[in-house]
Order: structure tokens, then sequence, then C-alpha cells
């Protein structure tokens, strides 16, 4: 604080206000440093403007203390995963969401699709 008496003279509020603006100017240069060496990449979300996420969360469910029960959706693609204890399953692949009406009637037209695996998982004791 001395080096600010010899050129401000003995007036604290200015040199709280010199030492006020000088710490503005640093957060402000620190901020831009951070989106120039990260851009927009730290956006939680990701995505761009006007671009839906495409991998996302859609709805989960405790079964007990370790396991839950989590839909997870790709594109327009759901998948039910059971979660936590021993291992990971699958329980159901491919829960398409959102058929465009235009689709729909392509896939009256065309054979009928496979159904998916599905898995049954054993709880256990």
């Amino acid at each position: 604080m001395q080096f600010l008496s010899t050129y401000l003279g003995d007036n604290k509020m200015i040199q709280f206000g010199v030492l006020f603006g000088v710490l503005i100017v640093a957060v402000l240069l620190l901020w831009l440093v951070i989106r120039l060496a990260f851009g927009r990449r730290l956006r939680a979300g990701g995505g761009g403007r006007g671009r839906q996420p495409r991998l996302g969360v859609v709805d989960a469910y405790d079964l007990d203390r370790q396991r839950q029960l989590v839909i997870v959706r790709r594109d327009n693609v759901e998948h039910l995963i059971l979660i936590g204890g021993p291992n990971d399953v699958v329980v159901e692949r491919a829960i398409v969401r959102g058929l465009a009406v235009t689709q729909g009637l392509a896939r009256e037209n065309a054979a009928p699709p496979e159904p998916p695996r599905q898995e049954f998982v054993h709880p256990e004791p």
C-alpha cells in the first residue's frame, strides 16, 4: 500500500478505488482468456445454438439403495438400462420415440421389423 501512497497521496478512498478498478480489470482479463481458450465448450448441455442435444437422460427410477432404472435417449431412440449393483444391464433397447407421420406410413408398407431383443434381469438376493 505504500507504493500507492507515493503516487496517489494518503487519501484511502482514492487508493481503494484504484485497487477495486485493478481487481475488476484482472477478473475481466481472466474471463477473456478462459473464453478464448475453451470457447463455448464449457457450456452444460452441449450443442450449438438452435441445435437439439443428441444425448440425455429422460427418466430415472430408484429400485433400491444401489440400483436404478434409467431411460437414456440418443437422437430419437431410447434405451432402458439397469445401473448399479455388480453389473449394468440393458433391459430394453431401441425404444423409438417421435416418429414422423411419413416414417410411420413407410413402415406400414414395409415388412414388419424384428422385435428388439429383451433381457430379463434376475434380482439378486
